[in-house]
């Protein structure tokens, strides 16, 4: 749970889902990581009262703010095409932590989220933690892994975890319902009232 604990500090849609599926390796290498442009700026969901702030970073990355109330975490994302399917891969580059001693025990580590862009919308869904525990615990789905403290961590390569996420794209036990974003306007409600 530590790992968790660390991406929800600091606000990283951990409320949509109860645990967080963590990767010790990246989704993409150099060749799958992509740009869209239409993925730039900012995202609203109404219900969560949250809100997504995507910027072009450099070639193929992105900066994330995921801003809830009065909180903000900071990401690096790439957007990562698998056949047909476009992914987020998800790493934190701020803790807010201020004992230092504390930061220093903590591993950043990556998520992972099915997207669609549709015109206005930005439907995002994320790797689900208990399909997977599951499903690991029974012997059907075999990935390299580490469990500590009852999460998860994949330990498994880029390949593999490329592999494993085009064998379950678009399966909805694997990447539930989305949570629906909308491009934010000038009308759009300020989440930090």
């Amino acid at each position: 749970m530590r790992i968790a604990k660390l991406i929800g500090s600091v606000g990283i849609l951990i409320i949509m889902v109860s645990c967080l599926v963590t990767s010790i390796h990246p989704l993409y290498t150099g060749q799958d990581s992509i740009y869209k442009p239409e993925l730039e700026g900012t995202w609203y969901n109404e219900e969560e009262k949250s809100q997504l702030t995507f910027e072009k970073s450099d070639k193929n990355t992105y900066t994330m703010i995921y801003t809830e109330k009065e909180t903000s975490g900071q990401f690096k994302v790439s957007m990562v095409k698998l056949d047909t399917n476009l992914f987020l891969d998800i790493y934190p580059q701020q803790f807010s932590e201020k004992n230092e001693f504390l930061k220093l025990h903590f591993i950043p580590a990556h998520s992972f989220a099915q997207i669609w862009i549709e015109q206005n919308n930005l439907r995002l869904a994320i790797l689900n933690y208990q399909w997977l525990k599951e499903n690991v615990e029974k012997g059907k789905i075999k990935i390299s892994h580490e469990i500590e403290d009852d999460s998860i961590i994949l330990t498994a390569s880029t390949a593999e975890l490329q592999k494993f996420i085009k064998k379950y794209a678009g399966t909805p036990d694997v990447f539930p319902e989305p949570i629906t974003y909308t491009r934010q306007t000038e009308a759009t409600p300020n989440i930090h009232k």
